[in-house]
């Protein structure tokens, strides 16, 4: 059987053709490209085609798609206009990727410990196996933040995976690239093309901890960052604990406690699902974070420049609350 598909874009209608799907009700632009990516991607496996306003009908002998994601409608039900007060601030449906929120969002900041996302992204893709073990060398140390593996130490993988990425461990991260066997150089430049690879245009990467303050990137491309990344569940799995505890190959246990704070117990009215701090002087304090409320409807949030510890947090609890007040998904 056949599966068509018949998509009429203009500026104020758009109709869809296709069994059993329900009218939309809120629309713009921005959403266009989306659905026909999404269409091409689901009935042809391939590249997206360009729309230029004029209908265009699919056919294809695959079978008929899933359902579209659910595009959330904004309703205004707050009156007070939302003040976030940091650098750049982002919200974005995780599902459609629809913009919920932006403040200087296409503006390249620092990203200083937020790299750890994307080195963890192309560690998963030359990963040499969890149980593998590695020893600590000198040139695995960092300065900056707590130290919890030293030279000598012999820990797996995993461990040296979850230290990285519960607490934000600089000299764990960087032997972590090392247990791949790529060199620095090597290792960086599979970062850069991932982010090319993305869409990240503004984003770019010199080391893989996020010290060098040259480590640099925009709100809007860090929510994509963010999806990426936490639709691993390692990745996700790690950013989502409030503490990692192990013990190395000689017997020393180490407990590794995470820096996202909104992971300490405090009943929220969302679900924190996972987070990824960062901090340099240049950078301010920032937070990326994924989020989903009693529906199961996920966010990202991005703050980036905030100007404390605890003003990262506080940022970004407003701006999801805000996020899911203004918001319905149908």
């Amino acid at each position: 059987m056949s599966a068509f598909f018949y998509l009429n874009v203009s500026w104020h209608i758009t109709e869809w053709r296709w069994p059993s799907m329900p009218p939309l009700i809120h629309w713009h632009q921005s959403y266009t490209n989306h659905l026909v990516r999404l269409a091409s991607n689901r009935l042809f496996s391939g590249e997206p085609l360009c729309l230029v306003g004029q209908p265009i009908k699919y056919q294809s002998g695959a079978a008929l798609p899933t359902a579209m994601p659910r595009l959330p409608v904004f309703k205004n039900a707050t009156t007070t206009p939302l003040v976030i007060q940091v650098k750049s601030a982002y919200l974005l449906d995780r599902d459609t990727e629809t913009e919920l929120y932006a403040q200087a969002a296409t503006e390249p900041r620092p990203i200083a410990s937020i790299t750890k996302l994307m080195t963890a992204l192309v560690f998963l893709e030359n990963n040499p196996g969890w149980n593998q073990v590695y020893e600590i060398i000198p040139a695995d140390r960092r300065d900056g933040g707590k130290i919890y593996f030293y030279s000598g130490d012999k820990v797996t993988i995993k461990d040296l995976f979850n230290v990285s990425l519960v607490a934000s461990g600089n000299s764990e991260t960087v032997a972590l690239a090392h247990s791949t066997g790529l060199s620095t150089i090597d290792f960086l430049e599979k970062m850069n093309r991932k982010a090319k690879d993305l869409g990240l245009e503004k984003t770019e990467f010199f080391d893989v901890v996020g010290l060098d303050v040259k480590n640099q990137s925009t709100a809007r491309e860090l929510a994509i960052l963010v999806k990426t990344a936490m639709a691993h569940p390692e990745i996700l799995k790690a950013t989502s604990q409030d503490a990692y505890v192990l013990s190395t190959k000689q017997g020393k246990r180490v407990s590794a406690v995470s820096t996202n704070q909104l992971l300490d117990g405090e009943k929220q009215t969302f679900t924190v699902l996972g987070g990824k701090t960062g901090h340099l002087e240049a950078a301010g304090y920032c937070f990326v974070g994924l989020f989903a409320d009693k529906d199961g409807n996920q966010v990202i949030s991005v703050i980036l420049g905030a100007g404390s510890e605890d003003a990262r947090f506080t940022e970004t609890k407003k701006l999801v609350n805000w996020g899911y007040e203004n918001y319905q998904w149908p």
